[in-house]
């Protein structure tokens, strides 16, 4: 199972994980964070059509997308 965590046990998960910017790899965590409870911060998002989709169905389902210049 190269390339996967398999992570057991009753604490929680906190850190951080460096992914190449990609727009194959933004949208899924995109449409992951609406898992999360806090903020998401992902940083060398490419500037893409289907990201800024992405991020407005966010908005629509009431989270605060944001994007910085």
């Amino acid at each position: 199972m190269a390339g996967d965590y398999i992570i057991t046990g009753g604490r929680p998960l906190n850190g951080t994980v460096r992914v190449p910017a990609a727009k194959n790899s933004v949208l899924p965590l995109l449409a992951a964070s609406l898992l999360c409870s806090g903020p998401v911060r992902l940083c060398g998002v490419p500037e893409l059509a289907d990201v800024a989709e992405s991020l407005a169905l966010l908005r629509s389902a009431g989270k605060a997308a944001l994007t910085a210049s």
